[in-house]
């Protein structure tokens, strides 16, 4: 709780006290909410959505600047010129305008903060009054509470407005996969309908909203503009151009397709939108040569706003049209701020990828063809030349990860069609069961597939199907909440597509308990995340090949590769796993509609051994952004296994010299725990549990769920104990929620809330003496891993 905050001038709409900058997953019950986990004491708003100051409040005893660092921190996050610190009788006042700090006897006024801001901001009048116009609120969450736009959101869209009223024409808004821009793109539109109603109510304002494939315009227009604004505002350019809307959608396909031996797009006057907004406008639209342009070009009176997901390095034709992004909110501070899922790169050694593979001389193919001499390896499978145990070898594997839960979601990016539909029917081989249960477990969503929009949208929406192949048409614009897999069997040469990819998965879905996803690379693409330009993530991947006993027989970090491609579909006897992926003949497509390879010779192997040879789970290391080694699973596996069964582990872990010899075992066999606890840290589980999912494949449990659990099952237990004995046990089990089992010890009696039910004096007086105190505290272990 936060001290009261007496201001005046300012109405209790208009401070807005602890307010989110990021998240953290609470689980309670089995249940996942998003809970704060840094907040501003008080923001400053002059209107809803339009904060002009933060204040960090300090208790009475305390110096008023002992908050001012961290006031000018929020400050610079919520992009506000006025910092404040108060302790209640001093009140300090860092203004980011002019770089000064003053000690003053009462707050700004509104007035006074609402001029200072628009200072910052350099706006006018007209431009204030554009960003004092009401966010929309019509828009609701499945409990019926309004969706607020996050503080990030906020600031791109007074960016955008700012933009707007400055009078520029082309804005750039670059915002991570799964971070809102839609969201963002309708408050900007609700805006500005709104202050076109209070200025000139007699016009309306039109807007386009563009897209490169028929397919991405559903979820806006029905999860975001349509709920928000209304759907009889909203029209969907197909056939005819119909004007009569407010706000249009459609494909680049529709507006220069035929109509009466004309493009649609010249049924609109060239001056009939006022906004066109440019959905991924770096796949091409922005581009001199491309068709796409044409849209733009023709619609050049209105302001565009292109939104994106993909950093400069990745995008040279979207800044040359755009300009430099307006704001910019990257995929690493998404994660670090908790709006998005974290994920872990489970990286799979194939055989035929680690070694290559090799055709006896002479040796046919399964239509008698001679395959030509040399070694094949990850770039040649499936474009020249298809390995079908190796699909076989995946499917097997991957097959042993999605039977841990059969209904948590996944996607595999092929090669090609032909690619998708192999991988499809191995899966299908490996699990007849949930076929059995569920024919459209696994389906394959591809351009050429006839069912491909039903498909997609039951993927997207239902609980079937559940695994999805595919090669790009699924790689942007689809939005699956629930999607816990990113397979990744094909190599992706591009950073966009790679970013694009990733993306998928980065969606949290409390409502499913989804809290973080895995990207399951058999191919080395993950070897992207070594690139800075992945956000600032430094190199350093490792993998490491192990034998059958888990023992390191290979451990390489790749270097930097500046040699140009070979050509696509000669042998490459020196290739490895993590080369880029060779020139697409199809840039820029991912619809699937080309059928990659169908007019080279592909040659189709029945007969070989692949195997995986190899397997390491890493996670993203905070502090560097390096991916760092969570699991050797079968080295993992092979030394809890001397131990006993899960029920003994657990029994062992109870006791902290046994849990040591536990450690030390792992320690003796190399493997690094530090990424585990942190993990565990992050997610709130116990390293207990981690490692018993890794060795025997047991679901995961959260350290609340142990708690409750422990608390149920001996309700008896704490309700027979004195006042001061039910406190210690209900506080030592909390702070094992909060912190961890190293955190049940006798010295967190001194801590709260343990401490504030007495001392340990008082508290072990109440409970019978010294040695009931620490028999309650020793049996707190027992409960949690008992339970």
């Amino acid at each position: 709780m936060v001290p009261a905050l007496k201001t005046s001038g300012w109405n209790s709409k208009q401070i807005r006290s602890e307010y989110p900058i990021s998240q953290v997953p609470d689980i309670t019950g089995g249940e996942v909410t998003l809970l704060p986990r840094r907040r501003v004491d008080y923001v400053l708003e002059v209107a809803p959505g339009q904060p002009v100051a933060v204040v960090e409040a300090k208790r009475s005893f305390r110096s008023a600047r002992d908050g001012l660092q961290q006031a000018i921190e929020y400050a610079r996050r919520l992009d506000v010129p006025l910092a404040i610190a108060t302790n209640g009788a001093e009140i300090v006042i860092h203004d980011r305008t002019s770089g000064t700090e003053r000690v003053s006897g009462a707050f700004p006024t509104p007035a006074e903060a609402w001029w200072t801001y628009c200072t910052f901001a350099g706006l006018d009048q007209s431009a204030a009054e554009l960003l004092l116009q009401p966010l929309n609120r019509r828009k609701t969450s499945t409990d019926g509470t309004v969706i607020e736009p996050r503080f990030y959101q906020t600031r791109a869209i007074n960016a955008v407005l700012g933009a707007i009223a400055r009078g520029e024409t082309r804005i750039l808004l670059l915002m991570a996969t799964g971070t809102g821009k839609t969201f963002t793109a309708m408050q900007i539109v609700a805006k500005l309908l709104s202050y076109q109603e209070r200025v000139a109510p007699q016009v309306n304002y039109r807007v386009l909203y563009l897209a490169d494939r028929d397919g991405l315009l559903k979820q806006p227009m029905n999860k975001d503009f349509g709920p928000a604004l209304g759907h009889e505002l909203l029209q969907r350019v197909t056939v005819r151009a119909d004007q009569s809307r407010e706000i249009y959608f459609a494909s680049y396909q529709a507006l220069h397709g035929q109509k009466d031996g004309a493009e649609l797009l010249h049924q609109f006057p060239t001056n009939f939108f006022d906004l066109v907004i440019v959905d991924e406008c770096h796949r091409g639209s922005a581009s001199e040569n491309s068709l796409w342009r044409g849209s733009l070009d023709y619609f050049s009176s209105a302001i565009q706003l292109g939104l994106t997901a993909t950093p400069r390095s990745d995008t040279v034709h979207s800044y040359e049209y755009f300009g430099d992004p307006v704001f910019t909110y990257s995929l690493r501070e998404g994660i670090e701020d908790g709006y998005l899922a974290p994920y872990r790169i489970r990286r799979v050694n194939l055989s035929a990828d680690a070694d290559g593979w090799t055709p006896d001389p002479g040796e046919l193919d399964r239509y008698g063809r001679e395959i030509p001499a040399g070694t094949y390896t990850t770039r040649d499978f499936e474009r020249t030349l298809s390995l079908v145990p190796r699909s076989r070898a995946m499917a097997h594997h991957l097959s042993g990860i999605l039977r841990q839960n059969p209904a948590h979601k996944a996607m595999v990016f092929c090669v090609d069609v032909a690619h998708a539909d192999a991988v499809r029917s191995a899966l299908v081989a490996e699990n007849p069961d949930l076929l059995r249960e569920d024919p459209r477990w696994v389906v394959r969503i591809v351009g050429v597939e006839n069912e491909k929009e039903a498909l997609l949208e039951d993927f997207c929406d239902t609980p079937s199907p559940v695994v999805a192949t595919t090669s790009r048409l699924l790689s942007t614009g689809t939005d699956v909440p629930d999607l816990r897999y990113v397979v990744l069997f094909r190599p992706v040469g591009s950073m966009i597509e790679f970013k694009q990819i990733i993306g998928r998965g980065t969606r949290l879905f409390p409502e499913a308990g989804k809290t973080s996803f895995e990207i399951i690379d058999y191919v080395g693409a993950s070897e992207h995340f070594r690139d800075p330009g992945f956000d600032g993530y430094p190199a350093g991947i490792r993998v490491e090949t192990i034998d059958g006993g888990g023992t390191v027989i290979d451990a390489s970090t790749a270097e930097d590769d500046d040699e140009e491609d070979p050509t696509l579909g000669e042998p490459t006897p020196d290739f490895t796993p993590g080369d880029p992926d060779p020139a697409d003949p199809f840039p820029g497509d991912d619809t699937d509609e080309h059928d990659h390879g169908s007019e080279r010779i592909r040659y189709v192997v029945d007969n070989a051994v692949v195997t995986v040879v190899g397997e390491a789970t890493m996670v993203m290391d905070r502090s560097t952004g390096e991916p760092r080694m969570v699991e050797v699973r079968h080295v993992v596996e092979g030394t809890l296994s001397d131990f006993g069964s899960p029920v003994d582990l657990a029994a062992m872990w109870a006791d902290p010299a046994h849990r040591q010899e536990i450690l030390t075992a792992l320690a003796v066999r190399n493997i690094d725990l530090s990424p585990m606890t942190i993990l565990a840290e992050e997610t709130g589980t116990d390293l207990l549990d981690i490692l018993l999912s890794m060795a025997f494949r047991t679901p995961v449990r959260t350290r609340a769920e142990r708690a409750r659990r422990a608390r149920e099952a001996h309700a008896l237990d704490i309700e027979a104990q004195s006042t001061a004995g039910r406190a210690v046990l209900e506080g030592l089990l909390k702070r094992y929620e909060e912190y961890g089992i190293n955190d049940v010890t006798m010295q967190a009696l001194q801590l709260r809330p343990i401490s504030d039910a007495g001392s340990v004096t008082e508290l072990a007086d109440n409970m019978g003496g010294p040695d009931a105190l620490r028999k309650a505290v020793d049996e707190i272990p027992r409960w949690l891993y008992g339970a």
